[in-house]
């Protein structure tokens, strides 16, 4: 997992630290209790977007090792979020909140694909980015992340 460093406090959250090992998994991490799925505010809402994104994701490459990852999350329990139809939205961003200390920050989550299903190697380049949802998050963000 490459991320920057303004990442580190919100992956202090996770209590296995062994998930931020190696070559990490963030669909892992964000969905297994033990990283920061306990941590997730709208938790049912998250996995249905990472199950969605994946399932996306499956269909361009048909990846054994996707496939085997979707089955993996799809057991691990969740609130019961409705069932809907996706909408062109839910393509696009979802909103990703945290609790920190006795605050909360806000991220709209939004994920860009490099390359097309025809070209296998680029279209596994996908960058997730969380853009700060308010100035309360960008304060604090920043706060945590300065090294004044």
């Amino acid at each position: 997992m490459l991320a920057n460093t303004s990442v580190a406090p919100l992956l202090s959250l996770a209590d296995d630290i062994s998930l931020l090992e190696g070559r990490s998994n963030v669909q892992r991490l964000s969905m297994y209790r033990s990283g920061l799925a306990k941590n997730i505010v709208i938790f049912g809402q998250w996995k249905t977007h990472v199950l969605w994104r994946l399932g996306d994701h499956i269909h361009a490459t048909y990846d054994a090792r996707l496939i085997a990852l979707e089955k993996d999350l799809a057991g691990y329990p969740a609130p019961p979020v409705p069932w809907r139809e996706r909408s062109p939205e839910d393509a696009i961003a979802i909103t990703f909140e945290l609790p920190i200390g006795d605050r909360a920050v806000s991220f709209i989550s939004t994920i860009t694909i490099f390359g097309t299903p025809a070209d296998v190697t680029p279209s596994e380049l996908a960058v997730e980015s969380f853009l700060l949802a308010n100035a309360e998050t960008a304060a604090l963000m920043q706060a945590m992340t300065s090294t004044g």
